[in-house]
């Protein structure tokens, strides 16, 4: 990552930051899972994601945090979740094997008969996946799941030089814009038909992602975003990077390798609207 990435992708965390801070919203990076398991649970989550789940697939990887978004009244209004793997083929893996709902390798009997289609392209390398996104009612159409998608694939590609940032949808999301405006995912592929055993029901699910290149394109488009645009500093309305080494090459950047601690510092001193997601 050179020092031109990196100074983009730290503007668009600023820019986000400070787009929050004029809503009067303080955000916070947690480790606790435990704490995003008692706060799902305490909203009525259709169901607590098991890929975050403290006792179940998560089981105290490091590789992972969420954020959440206070009030001014100490309120928790939303709710992001993230979780970081290193994999040649996430789908074969974490998907066919169920790993990334069980936390244990190999296939997992209850997935026998599920039917998986073949995506288009491999996705592997530093791959991140999100999920348990919740916005209180009152804080919908504000442009909150916006926000936090941008905001935790910037902290990927900062923290943890990520390559691919992926998610997964139901039906419901699927048949609407969401997953492309307001999460920013450039495409969404059917992967799954049959029994699922997190929420124990047949279901279609469609994996979404978007690769680093895609990632950096989007954050150069946050300012003309058509629900939820953010001011980026150093970048212009029309896209085009002024900031930090726009006119010179420099030295890279270090980033943090997954199993290293992420920092709980975001700035240098991630259903939108439907109320859970997986």
């Amino acid at each position: 990552m050179d020092t031109t990435e990196g100074a983009l992708i730290q503007a668009s965390i600023d820019g986000i930051v400070e787009r929050l801070a004029e809503l009067n919203l303080n955000l916070i990076i947690e480790r606790d899972f435990a704490e995003l398991r008692r706060f799902m649970e305490s909203q009525g989550s259709f169901f607590v994601n098991p890929t975050f789940h403290p006792d179940i697939a998560h089981k105290g990887v490091v590789d992972a945090f969420w954020l959440r978004l206070e009030d001014q009244d100490g309120k928790v209004v939303a709710s992001h979740a993230d979780r970081v793997f290193e994999t040649p083929d996430f789908m074969e893996t974490h998907i066919r094997r169920a790993e990334l709902w069980t936390g244990v390798p190999g296939p997992d009997p209850y997935m026998e008969g599920v039917a998986f289609d073949e995506l288009p392209v491999t996705i592997g390398g530093v791959v991140s996946h999100s999920g348990s996104m919740w916005i209180d009612k009152d804080w919908r159409k504000k442009g909150i799941a916006t926000f936090l998608s941008y905001l935790s694939r910037s902290i990927h590609m900062r923290n943890y030089g990520t390559t691919v940032h992926t998610g997964l949808i139901l039906e419901g999301i699927w048949k609407t814009d969401v997953w492309g405006i307001s999460y920013g995912y450039p495409r969404a592929v059917h992967c799954l038909k049959g029994y699922w055993p997190p929420i124990e029901k047949v279901v279609d699910l469609w994996m979404c992602w978007i690769d680093r290149a895609e990632s950096l394109d989007a954050i150069r488009a946050l300012p003309r975003h058509a629900q939820a645009p953010v001011p980026v500093p150093g970048l212009t309305d029309d896209g085009r990077w002024i900031g930090r080494g726009a006119h010179a090459a420099s030295a890279e950047l270090q980033w943090t390798r997954p199993s290293d601690a992420i920092s709980t510092a975001v700035t240098d001193a991630p259903s939108a609207d439907s109320g859970s997601a997986i």
